[in-house]
């Protein structure tokens, strides 16, 4: 069963697991699959805690009506 978090999954890497092309690799390629995992979970833990510091923010100001969040978006052109 998951440990920390619930709904959670530990990655685990053994070279010797089963399943997309895991056997066989490179030491560098094991790194390297093992870097990008604890790199998205690292981005994934900051999202995680800037959607609650967000929603926080929100409840505080007393903002109820829905803006839509445009950052990063172009407006479309009027029609």
């Amino acid at each position: 069963m998951p440990i920390g978090r619930i709904g959670s999954i530990a990655f685990v890497h053994s070279p010797y697991s089963q399943g997309s092309g895991a056997a066989g690799l490179s030491a560098s390629q094991a790194r390297a699959r093992v870097h990008s995992h604890a790199a998205r979970e690292a981005h994934a833990k900051v999202r995680r805690q800037r959607l609650v510091e967000f929603q926080a923010a929100k409840k505080i100001s007393g903002d109820e009506e829905r803006v839509p969040i445009t950052v990063g978006v172009e407006a479309a052109p009027p029609s």
